[in-house]
């Protein structure tokens, strides 16, 4: 009796380690994240505030729409991304089961996508799903189809992020699934052929209740996985050292650096780094409370600039405005160039046939084909192409440019300030399929870095060096005194 309990105890002690590390990892966070909904968290200077507010947040959900359609949408995704790839596992399975030579270097390949880190999958698909120069897009191209916006249509983002998770993770099935063929006893198959069973019949009675099992498993796995899917549609952010095309420029100021140039992409290096949230909230600091929120970028390479931009935004409950904070600071041990290009994409309703620009500027230093930027934007062309042209504003301090729809008696104003952001380069596209105003305050007007820097435009930020850029965005519901109706 005394040896059957001291077997107890020592299974008891064996376990316990493991039990230990399970509640560490998971029944905890299992707890905070259960106290946290029922609480309100606002972040402010680094540290966190907790506000018990009941059943408010569950109640606020059983009220979202948006919350509805993404149980919705993750619903979709669960099912038919593990359907698929639980399908198309088995189906690799069953096939490498039957190769005698080279069924090493087929498993061997179907498994690699699984090796690849969600976020670089999520960045590589998101170049190929791009509506101008992704590879898909091109393809397609070649056979008279498209460009379609994979990721921007409603009618296609979902089933794009459906493609993206099958590819990544049905060597996961088809992992699991190819063990469980192999381990299936020969004996019922050998049978099965001396009866006449053909391979389909086999398949139907034999293989496919046999493997049942396993496919049950691999679908439950897959499925709670996919439920949490999230780094393969994590959104990106543009550079802030470069704007513009792709260009290439001497490294001769970085010393260490492994090749004698380096290649800035489109819209500069930081292209496609991650945006970490640092807080949000309500100020109540002023005449009206401030919705709030602030987050960082930080682009940095080994043996190259480092440089870190934090953003701030802040809108007046019940407002129409918008305050934008930037500032970027050199981190690193270099001097960095600071080149910034703001894209504010505007389309209809707000831009239409009647909509035209205004901005207190002289004529336009720079511009792609011979256009009046101020003219009324006119009804979508299919011959039309692009207009772009670069200003400087006319007085230093504070500028505006304003986009204006007198027909519905709006307008959109976005100020700036001229000391950081001496330029405004304005965007024209009426083609169908791609109508829309870009008011884009930027550092310089020169298209590449050699004249900018040679004009005295680029800007170096010293180690430890920060620039501010504030940009203001206005909503102008019944613009009366403004716009001026056209007869």
């Amino acid at each position: 009796m005394a040896t059957v309990q001291a077997s107890g105890q020592v299974r008891l002690l064996t376990v316990t380690p493991a039990l230990l590390f399970l509640i560490l990892l998971s029944a905890l966070p299992l707890a905070n994240l259960l106290a946290l909904s029922f609480a309100k968290v606002t972040w402010a200077e680094g540290s966190a505030t907790w506000d018990w507010v009941g059943l408010a947040n569950y109640r606020a959900l059983a009220k979202d729409a948006l919350f509805k359609a993404g149980i919705l949408n993750t619903l979709i995704l669960v099912i038919s991304a593990t359907t698929l790839q639980v399908g198309i596992g088995l189906a690799l399975a069953l096939m490498v089961s039957r190769l005698g030579r080279g069924a090493k270097v087929y498993r061997t390949l179907f498994l690699l996508p699984i090796l690849v880190p969600g976020i670089i999958i999520g960045a590589i698909w998101k170049l190929m799903y791009n509506t101008q120069f992704g590879i898909i897009n091109q393809a397609l191209d070649l056979v008279a189809l498209g460009p379609f916006d994979w990721l921007g249509s409603s009618s296609l983002a979902l089933a794009s992020v459906i493609a993206v998770d099958v590819w990544h993770w049905t060597p996961f099935s088809f992992l699991l699934l190819l063990a469980a063929v192999e381990a299936l006893p020969r004996d019922v198959f050998e049978a099965s052929q001396i009866d006449g069973a053909g391979a389909w019949r086999t398949f139907r009675r034999i293989t496919l209740p046999l493997l049942m099992p396993a496919i049950f498993t691999t679908f439950v796995f897959r499925a709670i996985i996919a439920f949490k899917v999230f780094d393969e549609v994590y959104l990106s952010t543009c550079g802030f050292d470069h704007i513009r095309q792709p260009e290439t420029e001497d490294a001769g100021g970085l010393p260490l650096h492994q090749t004698p140039q380096i290649d800035y992409p489109l819209h500069g290096l930081g292209a496609h780094q991650p945006a970490t949230l640092i807080g949000h909230g309500v100020s109540e600091t002023g005449d009206r409370p401030h919705l709030w929120c602030e987050g960082e970028v930080i682009q940095s390479m080994t043996f190259r600039h480092a440089l870190r931009l934090r953003r701030r935004i802040e809108m007046p409950l019940g407002g129409s405005d918008l305050r934008i904070r930037d500032r970027v600071d050199n981190i690193g041990p270099h001097p960095a160039p600071s080149m910034m290009l703001y894209h504010f994409n505007l389309g209809y309703p707000l831009v239409d046939a009647d909509s035209r620009l205004e901005f207190d500027a002289a004529e336009a230093l720079w511009q792609s084909a011979d256009h009046d930027p101020r003219a009324p934007f006119g009804p979508p062309d299919d011959a039309h192409v692009s207009e772009i042209s670069v200003h400087r504003p006319a007085a230093p301090g504070s500028a505006t440019c304003r986009l204006v729809n007198p027909t519905r008696r709006l307008a959109l104003d976005i100020s700036f300030d001229t000391a950081t952001l001496p330029c405004l380069q304005l965007l024209r596209l009426r083609g169908a399929g791609y109508y829309m105003a870009g008011i884009e305050p930027c550092t310089t007007v020169h298209r590449n870095r050699r004249d900018a820097r040679a004009a005295g435009e680029l800007p170096m930020l010293a180690p430890g060096e920060a620039r501010d850029f504030a940009l203001d965005i206005s909503l102008v519901r019944s613009p009366a005194a403004h716009v001026k109706e056209q007869a």
